[in-house]
């Protein structure tokens, strides 16, 4: 887990975002209109957001007090608890690792809306230069369709904006759909939709299984650079013979959870 975590901060964090004014207005309104246009049903949303948040090597104990405030402020639910099985709204989980260069704190619980969320407090210590750096990790997913994501989203703005950093976020709606869609319809509507939102496709990509699209919209102002290339939204869509639904995924900038 951990080094799974740490490469995805070090990923997005060398991403450059250049705009974050209108996506911060304008919330998750494009995704949900490409889920409702395609006729999908909300399953879930999966927000990610994380920075650094100070060139230094935390100590525990500043790792411990900066934990008690993050509780706090995003409201995570309950006590402190033991083991796994004991997530819930009435308990939340804290997880250590403590190295000679590297200390992480974790919290694993729900949000007052119960929604699943994670905070990770990570300080590295670099030996040959003794140049360190601490980040901050937080993931919730919420549940509920008209759950406010702007909510979070402005929360972990203000949060970054009081240690003078930027944050990198990330967004992922999934939704199913009864039964399997044509590649014909998908490779005919998808596109549409997309230009529909003064957007234009980047990257296509197809195999047996799984139909993806990158774009780039300016109804989301928020953005990265993938070679000269400007894209801020992701689209991908695999059918589950299990459930016999199709199931999609809607990101901006891209789509950081696994389909």
């Amino acid at each position: 887990m951990k080094r799974y975590i740490l490469f995805v901060i070090i990923i997005l964090c060398l991403l450059p975002v250049l705009t974050s004014a209108t996506y911060l207005e304008e919330g998750d309104q494009p995704l949900l209109t490409i889920l409702n246009h395609v006729g999908a049903e909300f399953i879930e949303g999966d927000f990610s957001a994380n920075g650094i948040i100070a060139d230094k090597f935390l100590s525990e104990e500043e790792l411990d007090n900066l934990g008690k405030e993050l509780i706090d402020y995003f409201e995570m639910m309950g006590k402190e608890g033991t083991k796994y099985t004991e997530i819930s709204a009435n308990h939340y989980v804290k997880e250590k690792i403590l190295e000679e260069t590297y200390r992480q704190v974790s919290y694993f619980g729900f949000d007052k809306d119960s929604n699943p969320l994670t905070i990770i407090l990570s300080s590295y210590l670099n030996v040959e230069n003794q140049k360190s750096q601490s980040y901050l990790y937080i993931n919730l997913v919420n549940k509920k369709q008209d759950s406010q994501i702007n909510d979070i989203i402005l929360k972990v703005k203000s949060l970054f904006d009081k240690y003078e950093r930027n944050v990198e976020i990330t967004t992922c709606i999934i939704g199913s759909i009864d039964g399997k869609l044509s590649g014909e319809y998908v490779k005919n509507t998808l596109p549409k939709i997309v230009h529909n939102l003064n957007g234009q496709i980047v990257d296509f990509y197809e195999d047996k299984e799984l139909i993806s699209y990158t774009a780039y919209t300016d109804g989301i102002e928020d953005y990265i650079l993938a070679g000269d290339d400007r894209i801020n939204l992701n689209i991908a869509l695999r059918y589950n013979e299990y459930d016999s639904k199709t199931l999609i995924w809607i990101g901006t900038p891209i789509i950081t959870s696994g389909y």
